[in-house]
């Protein structure tokens, strides 16, 4: 038999379903090949060659783009039969997929075990069209489709995920050292909740066998020895008493002994919190959604705002820590209900680590209204930009990090289109303020860094840092508390004096990394969120950083405002707008000069314990030809592989520059690529010749110690290191 190829689309997290997949098939030894895109280049000459049985992919609605783009891809290379899976074909028309991808078979469902007949009988060449769970095109191009597939009995038939190819280092972290690793567990699949806005990758809840999901968790710990625990990641953990007694009397017995996560309802038998804590559970994920009753209603969450309330007191009774996941938009929401749900979280100090706005995902009940309404007018359009939407608006959060507003999105609340973004950013800004007074380290040593968690006590020490506002993570409870340096000498005088200042100003922010971003996500100095004017910054693909538009140094001429605030500036920034005829006494510094001398006297007490500088990576890439000298047509090679350097890349290809490769020390010499650069070891690096390293991360210590080994393996090769060419004095 002819091996299969399996593409996974580019995830935030591991690619399960796939992973469910792939053990499958080696289940049933059926020859197959993973690649996952992001990292391994499409095997274009296997593929003209036909040496697959079979391409396929799978996932999520929110890659349609992904699939359309591959699919097309793939067919322009061979007449290979082509296969889409996953929750995407069963909440899209049949008749829209297959015009998009113009794939040939399509897999309703659970793939297990039909996937593996499916391709036994497409190698025997004999007829699949009988199988459950099946569409395609007959010869006169009609959709047939066996619509009719029971679930899959994971309770009885039960496959482990095959971890051991999907890059497990990208998505778990170092086998060896990762203190911090929250292994995930997938023991049950379904939900059963109606949510309006949901559309459950399965209806209704089965679990697997309580003995081999402790026989996986075992495993886990033997391969990751240094891991802090598990993440159980189905949609909702337990649904009845009985379910969560088996599994931690089983977890119990193990003697594994790692502490663990789960998510549950806000309508679950509070009784089971008590239990999940005798067995290790730290910490419950819930989604609140809403601070208004009858928004909950609508939404068929099937809770009251009076249950979250018990359900935050009963886990803080069990002392299990709580957090839960908000959103904004719904429908029939209005502004007065969006600011009942943030008076709802700040009144009651409840914790949430998820915020996002309403999104109209297919299959779902809010996107069937949306259609029949008009407020969807082109499918396949929408389609195309979910892959935007989800990413900026949900999984990373976008509401923290200013990108919602450069996406089409459709509105189903009853807030007007031109106020809601602007609306739910002022309330985000007052969570996020409450926040930083309340869940801030206790008992804070600003030279140490050291603090006690508010949520258990542990003592927590942040790493150094040159931004003003600092996440503390907490290795003991995973929860994630605060530090606000504007509390602390040499910032708080600044802080005064900016309060002051910026009272009632027009305010124009220069740059929009993570300083601008801690400006507009927080109430810092009594600055309303209608007094910013506009960000600066180079040349972008976003038009918005938040609900302000993105202008060019060029642009001031043509605003009213009252004064520039130095947010993610260089150190020639200020000469640099003076040059231009602003007056000097317009620009403003978000952080004094001394604030940068500390933090590199500090560095050199602590030697090494700088952490990041206020590198933007776009905003570094389009300075750098200022620091560098770097232009249009010059060659480049990025050192490592992160995602720093991939996003400085991104940028410097923008600028027209030729990004040939990367380096790094733990991807290079496997094969592997980010888009057509390969990544290589320093010693591959060498035939490069004319090409210009440029090591980009915005780690100090990482900076040198790489700058260092390239130096040693590729004699006469400078690298040039992004963060001391921005900030020579550091």
């Amino acid at each position: 038999m002819k091996k299969v190829l399996i593409a996974s689309p580019k995830l935030s997290g591991p690619p399960v379903g796939i992973a469910y997949v792939l053990a499958d098939l080696k289940k049933h030894h059926i020859p197959y090949e993973y690649i996952d895109l992001e990292f391994t280049p499409l095997p274009e000459e296997a593929i003209r060659a036909g040496e697959y049985l079979c391409i396929g992919s799978g996932g999520m609605v929110g890659s349609w783009k992904f699939f359309h783009e591959f699919f097309a891809k793939v067919k322009g290379l061979s007449d290979t039969p082509l296969i889409l899976g996953g929750p995407v074909t069963s909440c899209i028309q049949l008749e829209l997929i297959f015009s998009q991808f113009g794939v040939d078979y399509i897999f309703l469902g659970e793939a297990e075990k039909r996937f593996a007949e499916f391709l036994t009988r497409l190698d025997r060449q004999e007829d699949v069209t009988d199988l459950p769970g099946l569409a395609w095109r007959n010869s006169d191009g009609v959709i047939m489709a066996n619509r009719h597939v029971r679930r899959l009995d994971i309770s009885k038939y039960d496959v482990s995920p095959e971890w051991t190819e999907v890059h497990v280092e990208r998505h778990f972290g170092s086998a060896s050292a990762n203190h911090n690793l929250d292994y995930p567990i997938y023991h049950a699949r379904g939900c059963i909740g109606n949510c309006t806005f949901c559309f459950p990758l399965y209806h209704g809840f089965t679990a697997r066998k309580t003995e081999l999901v402790i026989l996986e968790m075992q495993k886990a710990v033997e391969a990751y020895p240094h891991m802090w625990g598990f993440s159980l990641m189905n949609e909702t953990s337990f649904v009845r008493l009985d379910q969560a007694v088996e599994f931690c009397e089983a977890y119990k017995l193990s003697g594994i002994g790692k502490p663990w996560n789960c998510c549950l309802k806000g309508n679950i038998d509070l009784q089971i919190l008590q239990v999940l804590k005798d067995a290790g559970c730290v910490h419950v994920f819930m989604g609140i959604e809403s601070g208004n009753d009858d928004i909950l209603k609508r939404m068929r969450k099937g809770i009251t705002t009076k249950m979250v309330l018990e359900f935050y007191k009963a886990a803080n009774l069990a002392g299990i820590l709580t957090t839960g996941a908000i959103m904004f938009g719904s429908e029939g929401e209005t502004e007065k209900h969006i600011q009942g749900t943030a008076d709802f979280i700040i009144e009651n100090d409840l914790y949430c680590t998820f915020f996002s706005m309403v999104t109209a995902y297919p299959g779902t009940a809010i996107y069937q209204r949306a259609l029949r309404r008009g407020l969807i007018s082109d499918e396949v359009a929408y389609l195309s930009n979910l892959e935007e939407l989800q990413c900026e608006q949900g999984l990373h959060n976008g509401l923290l990090y200013g990108k919602t507003k450069n996406y089409d999105r459709i509105n189903v609340s009853e807030v007007d289109d031109s106020r809601l973004y602007s609306v739910v950013m002022q309330q985000m800004r007052r969570i996020n303020t409450h926040y930083l007074e309340k869940f801030t380290l206790q008992n804070f040593d600003p030279d140490t860094g050291s603090g006690e968690c508010p949520f258990c006590a542990s003592q927590v020490k942040v790493p150094l840092s040159p931004f003003p506002l600092v996440k503390a993570f907490c290795s003991q409870c995973r929860m994630i508390a605060s530090v606000n340096y504007f509390q602390y000498s040499p910032l708080s005088r600044q802080a005064e004096m900016l309060s002051a200042v910026l009272r009632d100003k027009n305010i124009v922010v220069y740059g929009r990394g993570e300083n601008a971003r801690i400006l507009r996500t927080h109430n810092l100095f009594g600055v309303e969120q209608g007094q910013y004017v506009c960000h600066v910054d180079g040349p972008t693909k976003d038009h918005y950083y938040f609900e302000n538009p993105i202008v060019s140094i060029g642009d001031l001429g043509k605003l009213k405002y009252d004064v520039i605030l130095l947010a993610d500036a260089v150190p020639w920034t200020r000469k640099m707008l003076s040059s231009r005829g602003i007056p000097e006494e317009t620009i403003l510094d978000l952080l004094p000069p001394e604030w940068m001398q500390r933090i590199s006297c500090l560095y050199s007490a602590q030697t090494g314990t700088l952490q990041l500088l206020p590198v933007d990576p776009g905003f570094a890439a389009h300075a750098l030809g200022g620091a560098c000298g770097l232009k249009s047509g010059d060659r480049i090679v990025l050192a490592p592989a992160g995602r720093y350097a991939i996003s400085v890349a991104e940028n410097l290809e923008e600028l027209g520059l030729d990004v040939l490769a990367f380096i790094d020390n733990a991807k290079g010499g496997r094969g592997l690529y980010h888009g057509k650069a390969p990544i290589l070891l320093p010693m591959e690096a060498g035939e490069l010749d004319g090409a210009q390293i440029l090591v980009a991360t915005p780690s100090i210590r990482a900076m040198q110690e790489l700058r260092m080994q390239i130096a040693a393996e590729i004699p006469g090769s400078s690298p040039i290191c992004l963060v001391e060419a921005l900030f020579p004095k550091i």
